[in-house]
């Protein structure tokens, strides 16, 4: 679906819930669905006629919350938690780490928040859900998740280039408070908040990770790749042409041809990534609150010794899938994804945390947003070019 008001129609007559946030300029809106889980499902520069960035799976949509395994409406943004896999994950039923094994909570896939009401200038609104997990272990968690979307009306990107540039933008402010009688705890296994946001592909979609720099002895890879071989359409493949690394970025293809999965590790991650259509100049920019001082739970598909070296942001390609694979999309309805992710949290009762990200969508002068680019992506649009004219 490519227009906003095609989607907002379409959830309308599925007679789901929705909320549209709007800006002083009118035209740009965030369309927010909390009966699906919560979620900000596209947002518009332009009305109703304007064209979406976010991936909206239609056929989920007209299913409803029918799927026992995973009901992914889509969205450009999602709410979920984390940690993933390890023996204190949330979403294996036991420690083989298979796709066999493999389940999703029913908080995560079909629990609706509660629409607490929006504020009186119609730029924002507070949600809330109360869930209820066990991770692997055997952990019990009671959590409260409250959650807040603002569109935003200053994009501090854009703030030097006045009329050469437009943008839509939102903040989502998402506190999660442990509702439960015992502490969260180390040996229990932590909570992290992860926020996912899926993007349509085009045929010239880069996504662009900065990266801080130093040598893989010290920080680590640049990007982590041991979820390649689930997130990966030929297990024994894994193409050079797909990532480029710069000094202090990489390139990743994202135009849904191949299927990957990567993680930036807490000693290389800025929190901050995005991607540029080089077809459309437009360019996205997504940034969240980082602490890089934090432990980042470990998220990867297997036990570990080490449950604190983890991602502090992923990216994800869809492609054709892997077999077995219930979750991923057909052919013909890919998306990718930006995922940004909290530190390890550990509450006592009562406790709480915040996790704030920032989605934006930039259109403009090519000059403009190509220094846009550069200066908070770390690579230019004539090196991005260049990359995407190797075939994958």
């Amino acid at each position: 679906m490519k227009a906003f008001g095609d989607v907002l129609e379409l959830l309308q007559d599925k007679q789901y819930e929705v909320v549209v946030l709007q800006g002083d300029q009118k035209d740009k809106q965030v369309l927010v669905s909390p009966q699906m889980v919560g979620r900000v499902m596209v947002s518009t520069m332009a009305g109703a006629k304007g064209d979406v960035l976010g991936w909206v799976n239609r056929p989920a949509v007209d299913a409803g919350f029918t799927d026992p395994g995973f009901n992914n409406f889509g969205g450009e943004e999602r709410i979920w938690l984390g940690p993933d896999g390890t023996e204190k994950g949330f979403i294996f039923k036991d420690a083989e780490f298979t796709w066999d094994s493999f389940r999703i909570p029913q908080a995560f896939s079909s629990q609706p928040f509660e629409n607490l009401g929006g504020s009186p200038d119609g730029k924002s609104v507070a949600m809330r859900a109360q869930w209820k997990l066990q991770n692997l272990q055997g952990t019990d968690f009671q959590v409260r998740l409250d959650r807040k979307i603002t569109l935003l009306e200053a994009c501090p990107y854009a703030n030097e280039f006045g009329g050469e540039i437009d943008f839509v933008g939102f903040q989502s402010d998402n506190t999660v408070t442990n509702t439960g009688n015992k502490p969260i705890t180390r040996d229990g296994g932590p909570l992290t908040l992860w926020l996912l946001n899926h993007y349509l592909p085009h045929k010239r979609s880069v996504l662009v990770v900065p990266f801080a720099k130093g040598p893989d002895s010290q920080r680590g890879p640049a990007l982590r790749d041991e979820f390649f071989d689930y997130f990966r359409s030929d297990p024994s493949s894994h193409p050079s042409t797909l990532y480029r690394y710069g000094e202090n970025y990489a390139l990743v293809k994202a135009n849904c041809s191949i299927r990957c999965k990567f993680g930036i590790g807490r000693p290389r991650c800025i929190g901050r990534a995005g991607s540029l259509d080089l077809d459309t100049n437009e360019l996205v920019i997504v940034d969240n609150d980082f602490y890089p001082e934090m432990d980042y739970a470990t998220n990867y598909w297997r036990k570990t010794k080490d449950l604190f070296d983890g991602d502090a942001m992923n990216i994800c390609v869809d492609g054709p899938g892997c077999e077995g694979d219930p979750v991923f999309a057909e052919p013909d309805n890919l998306a990718y994804e930006i995922e940004t992710i909290s530190p390890a949290l550990f509450l006592h009762p009562g406790q709480s945390y915040v996790s704030r990200s920032r989605t934006f969508r930039l259109r403009g002068k090519q000059d403009a947003i190509d220094a846009i680019c550069r200066r908070y992506l770390y690579a230019d649009r004539p090196t991005i070019e260049v990359f995407d004219t190797q075939e994958s």
